[in-house]
């Protein structure tokens, strides 16, 4: 299966915005707010935080949101080329929403939603001339659109969403982006929650070598990453598996699993590691990945359980160490 889920966001483990996303504009935060009792993106007129996912035809945007503030006209969600707005999600002054190309509504929402209550919104669009778009509010269509043009630039893709508030203050939670080409994942989810969930034991692998200590998830299982303590390696083929907290839902659907690494090199040369699962007692690698000088976060995305092929259940999920692999 081609893998369609490019980003996924609960804003619940990391407070530095600039970790996960491309490029922050004025001041937005993480802080408490968020559903569930959990943390939330906090924006307030103009905050901005834009991610960049390489070139895409089609997307869907998954996110909670909530307004403390009266509606002001402007944009929520864009899709961009490199800076520069395809089609927008945007607030009307009336409460309702638009999509929107260059100031031509193409579509407006029959629900305006309240004042602090939590919506979940999922917007699907295709770039082109001739493009196609839908908007659901909690599940239910809002906006369908057909035939239209929500291609404002001279490429027929989106490069980035950048998530926006026009008014003082608006909260995002539970941020998901997938792209429509591939064959898992290419159409809304519906309202999902996206957990955070963190190491509680060492498991079957402990070949890192510990900063300090010897338990080895202690050093990695801050909610807030901690550069302080940590586990490193200079041996190619080193594992460093965790067993982690069980998932907070014990029905449903999992759409994916994102194992979030918080990495760096600080040796000369090259330094490649990747994401590994192990799962009903079989290893699998993610895609490698080169590390940088700096540290930042790495994904390594799981749509299916890597030793079956078919979904996760809550099950798998709960009984799977996570960790990280040397490759050279």
């Amino acid at each position: 299966n081609t893998m369609t889920l490019l980003f996924m966001d609960s804003f619940d483990h990391y407070t530095t915005l600039t970790d996960k996303w491309t490029t922050i504009t004025n001041s937005p935060t993480i802080e408490t707010g968020g559903r569930s009792s959990s943390n939330g993106l906090k924006l307030d007129n103009t905050d901005a935080v834009t991610k960049t996912l390489g070139q895409n035809v089609g997307l869907v945007v998954g996110f909670a949101w909530r307004r403390t503030a009266s509606p002001v006209a402007g944009a929520i969600c864009d899709l961009l080329d490199n800076g520069s707005t395809q089609c927008d999600l945007r607030l009307r002054a009336d409460g309702k929403l638009d999509i929107t190309r260059n100031a031509t509504v193409l579509g407006t929402s029959t629900t305006a939603p309240s004042l602090n209550t939590w919506y979940y919104f999922e917007w699907m669009t295709t770039i082109a001339n001739s493009g196609s778009s839908e908007f659901r509010i909690n599940g239910v269509s809002e906006i369908t659109l057909a035939g239209v043009d929500t291609q404002q630039g001279s490429n027929a893709y989106a490069t980035q969403v950048k998530m926006v508030s026009p008014i003082t203050t608006s909260y995002v939670d539970d941020l998901y982006v997938l792209t429509t080409s591939g064959s898992t994942n290419t159409t809304f989810w519906g309202d999902v929650h996206i957990e955070a969930r963190f190491p509680t034991s060492d498991a079957t692998y402990s070949q890192w070598t510990p900063s300090t200590g010897s338990d080895h998830w202690e050093l990695v299982n801050e909610a807030t990453p901690s550069t302080t303590d940590y586990v490193s390696s200079l041996t190619p083929g080193q594992k460093d598996t965790y067993g982690f907290q069980d998932l907070v839902a014990t029905d449903g659907t999992v759409m994916a699993v994102q194992e979030m690494i918080y990495a760096q090199k600080n040796d000369a040369g090259t330094r490649s590691i990747s994401g590994i699962s192990r799962v009903s007692g079989i290893d699998t690698d993610g895609a490698t990945i080169a590390l940088a000088t700096s540290y930042a976060y790495y994904q390594h995305v799981m749509e299916r359980n890597p030793s079956t092929g078919n979904a996760w259940t809550i099950a798998e999920v709960n009984g799977a160490e996570f960790g990280v692999d040397e490759i050279a």
